[in-house]
């Protein structure tokens, strides 16, 4: 597990942390016990999970453990100790957090497309937040994320040609990372971050073995990324 922290406003943190492979699935549909079991070794308390749909939808809410398996992308809340999840194998967990408020955002290229980080942004100022500071989690870098041309060019007309890369082999790749970050940019974020090796200004990779991952060893099982807001 690998805990990080961002400001929320005043008298108030984000708390984050982000699972690895030792600490067992979080994917939704694993054994009930045992993610029942993982789940309360990571964060105390009710969560709220997502049936993630790749699209745009951000769901608010208002208790601990409300608008659990609500189809949707993206969560908010103002409630202390309410703990948002996402599950990811290779798409980017992003935290967002200010003014009495976190945000979680399950991010894949056609989340990026449609819009989804946006729309959380959206969502926060519509609550009240102004200054959104962003933490980004584990996911795959491009180096093992080959992508077809026509997708690339999708994501490109909507997140800029930064996200163009090429895999080991030289095959043309999306950066993921790129792409998340030139969206919040975009949408006004201030400031920035990283959940990765120290001094280093990208993620951790989810195709080293620390990690499970989907495209890279065709792996089912998912890590998570959970964030709930304390008072100080």
């Amino acid at each position: 597990m690998i805990e990080r922290s961002l400001p929320a406003g005043s008298g108030h943190l984000a708390r984050v942390r982000c699972s690895e492979r030792c600490d067992g699935d979080f994917a939704v549909r694993s054994n009930p016990e045992l993610l029942a079991r993982a789940r309360s070794s990571l964060a105390p308390g009710p969560w709220t999970w997502l049936q993630q749909v790749h699209g745009a939808n951000v769901v608010v809410v208002d208790e601990p453990g409300a608008q659990c398996g609500a189809h949707a992308d993206a969560s908010v809340t103002a409630c202390v100790d309410a703990v948002l999840s996402v599950q990811t194998a290779d798409c980017a967990p992003l935290v967002l957090a200010g003014e009495g408020l976190v945000g979680l955002v399950h991010v894949g290229w056609r989340g990026i497309v449609e819009g989804v980080i946006g729309a959380t942004f959206d969502r926060l100022h519509g609550l009240g937040g102004e200054e959104i500071h962003a933490l980004l989690g584990p996911c795959i870098a491009p180096a093992g994320y080959q992508f077809g041309s026509a997708e690339l060019d999708l994501v490109a007309s909507v997140a800029g040609d930064s996200v163009r890369s090429t895999t080991t082999e030289g095959s043309p790749a999306l950066d993921l990372r790129a792409a998340v970050s030139a969206q919040c940019r975009d949408a006004g974020v201030s400031s920035f971050s990283v959940v990765g090796p120290p001094k280093s200004a990208t993620p951790f990779d989810t195709a080293d073995s620390r990690w499970y991952s989907h495209r890279t060893r065709g792996e089912s099982e998912r890590q998570t990324t959970v964030a709930w807001l304390e008072k100080r």
